[in-house]
């Protein structure tokens, strides 16, 4: 008796569901949601990053 990977997908595709997803990056995600992510984290930081700049700048003008 054949085992379970001897069946076609459910998605009619003829092969196995898994074989079919992106190659995974870094983080295990697909490569394309490794880039957005990435993308937030710097936007994150950036902002982070100005806001310190922004409360330091006018302390070191009084001082």
């Amino acid at each position: 008796m054949p085992g379970p990977s001897a069946r076609p997908a459910a998605d009619g595709s003829g092969g196995r569901a898994f074989e079919k997803m992106p190659d995974a990056g870094p983080f295990g995600l697909p490569e394309y949601d490794t880039a957005w992510l990435l993308f937030w984290i710097a936007v994150g930081l950036g902002a982070i990053f100005a806001v310190i700049v922004w409360k330091l700048v006018p302390a070191c003008r009084d001082a």
